[in-house]
C-alpha cells in the first residue's frame, strides 16, 4: 500500500507518455491522421478475418472468443469505473470506424478494439496468413 493519498488510480503509463500526448495536443491534424489510418487498418484486418472465417472457417473459436471478449467487457464496465485522465486526447478524428469507438467511453481499462485486434492477429497466425498477421500486429502497436 502506498503512504500517499491517491484520489483515483495513478496511470503511470499516461504520465510517462505525457510528452507524446503534449505533441498530439499541439498537432491535432497529425493525431487525427494517425487515428484514421490506424482505424482503417484495424477495420481492414477485422473485415478480412471475418470474411475469411465466413468462407473457410471450420472452427467456432473466432465467434466464441469475440463473444466472450464483449461479454467480459460488459461485465468489467459494470463492475469497475474510473475517471478519464486529465489530458485525455482520444476523440472523434472525423472518420467513422467499424471496430474503433471514439470519444469518452468506459473502456480505458479494457479497450475492446485492442482485444479484437489481438484475437484477429491470433486467428491469422492459426490460419497461417503471415502478411495479414503482420499488418494486424502493426495496427496493434499503433
Amino acid at each position: 500500500m502506498t503512504l500517499e493519498k491517491v484520489d483515483c488510480i495513478d496511470d503511470f503509463a499516461h504520465d510517462y507518455t505525457n510528452s507524446i500526448n503534449q505533441y498530439f495536443t499541439q498537432n491535432v491534424e497529425v493525431k487525427n491522421s494517425m487515428m484514421i489510418i490506424c482505424a482503417l487498418v484495424s477495420d481492414v484486418c477485422v473485415v478480412a478475418m471475418f470474411s475469411i472465417w465466413t468462407i473457410y472457417g471450420c472452427s467456432w473459436r473466432l465467434p466464441i472468443s469475440v463473444s466472450g471478449t464483449y461479454l467480459l467487457k460488459v461485465m468489467l464496465s459494470a463492475l469497475f469505473k474510473m475517471r478519464y485522465p486529465e489530458n485525455m486526447i482520444w476523440d472523434f478524428p472525423g472518420w467513422y470506424s467499424l471496430s474503433v469507438s471514439y470519444g469518452a467511453a468506459n473502456d480505458t481499462h479494457f479497450t475492446v478494439h485492442v482485444a479484437l485486434l489481438l484475437i484477429v492477429c491470433l486467428e491469422f497466425h492459426a490460419m497461417r496468413h503471415r502478411v495479414l498477421m503482420a499488418v494486424s500486429i502493426v495496427a496493434l502497436i499503433f
